[in-house]
């Protein structure tokens, strides 16, 4: 497969995806200090306020975004709409801790389909 090929995928070069990962780590870690210290916001985003966020109405690209700017609408949204502390209990849920972001992280890359091994083995047990 060639190199355009390739910007037109999800997947990233080995220094794009270790960027991307430091970027969102980052993130996680702001996200996560932020529920200790604030602000805790008592109500959600009007929908007139998200599409603020997200740059209005527009419709969406037929050609994708720049992944900086993605990421730039997923900061503004985290920043916007934080409802949880350390101490909140409401509804039983808490906020997130530290090692279940990064088991959640590590879940995610092992693409855990119960059904792809099955699938993909329609050999076994057969014959």
């Amino acid at each position: 497969m060639g190199e355009e090929a390739r910007n037109d995928m999800l997947d990233l070069p080995d220094e794009g995806l270790e960027a991307l990962l430091a970027r969102v780590g980052a993130m996680a870690a702001q996200e996560i200090a932020a529920t200790r210290s604030g602000p805790v916001f008592d109500r959600p985003l009007s929908a007139g306020q998200l599409e603020e966020l997200l740059d209005g109405a527009a419709p969406l690209p037929l050609d994708g975004e720049p992944l900086e700017d993605l990421l730039e609408r997923c900061r503004a949204l985290l920043g916007a709409g934080r409802r949880t502390a350390p101490a909140f209990f409401g509804y039983v849920l808490s906020p997130a801790a530290p090692i279940g972001v990064a088991a959640d992280l590590l879940t995610s890359a092992a693409d855990q389909n119960v059904t792809s091994w099955r699938s993909a083995n329609t050999t076994v047990g057969s014959g």
